[in-house]
Formats: structure tokens, C-alpha cells, sequence
């Protein structure tokens, strides 16, 4: 899936919102063109079907990809209608649709699985999400608006942006999962535990990171003639994900393992090293999303590119190292440290191509991480101190109170005026544009 992603239509979103002024003349050409990319990429995947079963071993993965495969086209349409919602700045109502498809797949998931659909319980759900995105947005956005521009025009005209997002598209998708496939080789015992703890751990980043590529390219685009409002829209992102991920993150690894152990009763605490380890990077892994959409608002394609394949190859130096020297606690602890280099290195990146010092981004990021981790060792010690309960979740209680109280303290008395915007961002009715 990751090898044939991309042949698919992100790339045509992007350059779709950043030409949002010409939606009418561009929209119908570039659902045909994402039609026929995502036919291209079935195809292909269905070809690569049997190959792959065979590189793991599994020949039940066979019918599994095929699946997947046919979910491929019914994902091209709704993206040009998602498109239209961002280029009108219609968030709210885009999040509304992605949240409904979020809970949409897990529930399938579960509901096939008590079906009796065994693993196709994982691939089924894809296309009834898409399925449900195609109506929902179809009925929001509207119809398309007819165009007599030509689709070889305009695949002329954005060929020179559009090579560049394929080939960064292949590196996009294997940095989500190159991880996965290192282990699953190397490591297949290993598999399962860093896999659930993995995706327990990013459930937030993927939250973060959908919500930062939805809001800010439109966003920097509509301030793309007024760089210091765009630098200034960025540095408040910045400022708002560190301060909102770095205390959910090292919150997360407080709790991790006696929540882990309650609720799945001792069968996934192999998984509790892999949560905690990512669990501490979250706050910079939320920046990965931003520096990217950021370097895309730019224009900068070959930027993003070059340095999403050089990430790539430290994800797979990483993982291959933990792999071979340990198991899920150490890969996760070296795949994370890869993590905190990706995302400080492109949100510096991201923030000079805006006039920003890299260095100024750097220091903002460690200080706020820093003051989470510093709760974080005060919740442990008081907790440590104060009496033990015979019953495990009075004490989980009150470390995470000891913690809450800390980051308040800490707040009020070293980020007080950052404190003011975050709350004056996240007040309703407001906007970045603002």
C-alpha cells in the first residue's frame, strides 16, 4: 500500500487548495486525474498482491491486499469535495465528517470481528469509510461546477510541482510505515507489542497532525502575500501543539502501564515501553505534520522531498537497530529519538523558509518539553512520598493529580503570556487568520 500511494491523488489535493481561487476551473480535471491515478494504483497493487504474501510468509495476505485495492478508487472523488470545504475554510464542518469517519473504522472493525470476519475485519472498514466519505462530503460541498478546461492542460501545467509530491509521496508513506515492515522481518515476534503500543501512543499525533494539515495550508495560503503574518501564524501553531502535546504525552506515560494492565488484563504490557517511549516524544512528533504542510504552503517541493527521504533512511536505521538488539522497548526508544530530530529539524526548516530563526523554533520546542518532563518527575516523586493505596487506581489518581497541579504551577510561572495566546487561539469563533 505504502510502495503504491503514490500514484494517488494527495498530491492533487494540495495543489488543488493552494489554487483555490480557480477551484471551478480545476475541479472536474483533477477528479479525472485522480481517478485515473488511483485505477493505476489498484492495479498495481493487486499486482504486487501475491510478491508480498510471499516476502512474509502469509499467504492469506493475498485476498487482504486485493481488498485494499479496491478500496483505492472509491477514495478519489471525495477528496476533490474535502478539497472545496478547505479552501472555504469550512474546518469545522470538515472535522465533523473526519471525525464520524474516524469512529466509523474502529466500529467496523469490531463489528466485523465479532461477525466472524477474522482479518478482514481490518480491510472491509475501508470501504465503508470511504463509502460514507463519499456522501457525506458530496452532500456538503455540492456538486462539482462544470469546466471546459482540458485535463492535459492541466497536467502540463502542474507537472513540475506534481513529480516532485510523487516522489516524496513514496517517503511520506514509508516514514508511517517502513517501521512496521523492518520489525515484521526482523523482529516478527515483536510485532504485535510495538504495533498496539505504537498506535495507542500516536493516537493524539494523528489527531494533531490531520487538524494542522487541514487548517494551515489553506490558511498560509490565503496570507501567502503577507509573510509576517504567516510567520506569525506558524510560530502560535508551534507554540500551541508543544504546549498541548507535551503535557498529553508525558501525562500518557505516567498512566501507561497500570491503565494498560487494567484494561487489557496483563495481555499487551510488553506494549508499555513502546507507549511510554512515544508517549514522550508526542510533542515533537506533532511538528512533523506542520513543517511539511508549512514547507507545501511554501511552494517548496523538492524541499520536502529531499528531506523526507533522508528521514526515511534514519526510520529504518532505527528500527533495524532495535530490532537487532533488543525488542519493543528499545526500537521504540531509538524510532523516537528519530522522531524528536524529524520533527525539530523540519518545523526549523519550515519556520526559516517564513523568516524565523531556526534556533529561536528549537529552543521554544526543549523549554516546553522540558517543563512537561519536569511535572512529570514532580508527579513521580510527590506520588512516591505520599501514602500507597491497596487499590492501584487511588494511586494513578493521585500522581496524576501531583502532575496536573505541577503543569498548572509551571505555566502560571514560566509560560504565563504564552499561556494568554493559547487560550485566546483555542477561544471559539476564532481563527489563525485572526
Amino acid at each position: 500500500m505504502s510502495l503504491v500511494s503514490a500514484l494517488r491523488e494527495n498530491g492533487l489535493q494540495r495543489l488543488l487548495i493552494q489554487q483555490g481561487h480557480r477551484f471551478d476551473e480545476l475541479a472536474v480535471p483533477t477528479r479525472r486525474i485522480a481517478i485515473l491515478m488511483h485505477m493505476i494504483a489498484a492495479v498495481l497493487l493487486i499486482g504486487l498482491a501475491i510478491p508480498a504474501a510471499s516476502y512474509y510468509g502469509e499467504p492469506a495476505l493475498t485476498p487482504l491486499i486485493w481488498v485494499m485495492a479496491a478500496s483505492l478508487p472509491l477514495t478519489a472523488i471525495p477528496t476533490v469535495y474535502a478539497s472545496k470545504l478547505a479552501i472555504d475554510l469550512q474546518f469545522g464542518t470538515l472535522a465533523k465528517i473526519q471525525s464520524v469517519s474516524a469512529v466509523l473504522r474502529p466500529l467496523a472493525m469490531l463489528g466485523l470481528a465479532a461477525a466472524g470476519f477474522g482479518p478482514y475485519s481490518f480491510v472491509l472498514p475501508l470501504l465503508i469509510v470511504a463509502g460514507y466519505e463519499w456522501a457525506a462530503l458530496r452532500r456538503v460541498a455540492g456538486k462539482l461546477p462544470l469546466s471546459n478546461r482540458s485535463t492535459w492542460g492541466v497536467v502540463k501545467e502542474w507537472f513540475p510541482q506534481l513529480r516532485w509530491i510523487i516522489l516524496a509521496q513514496p517517503a511520506i508513506s514509508l516514514s508511517m510505515q517502513a517501521d512496521y515492515l523492518i520489525v515484521g522481518k526482523l523482529q516478527p515476534d515483536a510485532l504485535a507489542a510495538y504495533f498496539f503500543g505504537f498506535q495507542l501512543a500516536v493516537s493524539f499525533v494523528v489527531l494533531f497532525g490531520q487538524s494542522v494539515k487541514n487548517v494551515m495550508l489553506p490558511v498560509l495560503r490565503r496570507l501567502s502575500s503577507e509573510r509576517e503574518r504567516c510567520a506569525v501564524a506558524f510560530a502560535r501553531v508551534v507554540q500551541t501543539l508543544v504546549l498541548l502535546a507535551g503535557p498529553i504525552g508525558i501525562g500518557m506515560a505516567l498512566v501507561s502501564e497500570p491503565v494498560i494492565n487494567w484494561i487489557w488484563d496483563g495481555k499487551w504490557d510488553a506494549a508499555v515501553p513502546v507507549v511510554q517511549a512515544m508517549a514522550l516524544c508526542m510533542p515533537f512528533m506533532v511538528l512533523g505534520p506542520l513543517g511539511i504542510t508549512t514547507m507545501e504552503a511554501l511552494g517548496r517541493w523538492h524541499l520536502v522531498t529531499i528531506t523526507m527521504y533522508g528521514f526515511v533512511m534514519l526510520l529504518i536505521a532505527a528500527a533495524s537497530a532495535g530490532a537487532l538488539l533488543g525488542g519493543p522497548g528499545l526500537i521504540a526508544l531509538l524510532v523516537g529519538i528519530q522522531y524528536i530530530g524529524r520533527g525539530l529539524t523540519l518545523s526549523m526548516i519550515a519556520g526559516r523558509g517564513l523568516g524565523l530563526r531556526g534556533l529561536d523554533l528549537a529552543k521554544q520546542c526543549v523549554t516546553g518539553f522540558f517543563c512537561s518532563l519536569l511535572a512529570g518527575g514532580i508527579a513521580i516523586g510527590a506520588s512516591w512520598w505520599s501514602p500507597h493505596s491497596q487499590i492501584p487506581w487511588i494511586d494513578v489518581g493521585i500522581r496524576a493529580m501531583f502532575y496536573i497541579l505541577a503543569i498548572l504551577v509551571l505555566w502560571a510561572t514560566l509560560f504565563r503570556a504564552d499561556v494568554r495566546i493559547l487560550l485566546r487561539i483555542l477561544r471559539p469563533n476564532n481563527t489563525f487568520a485572526k
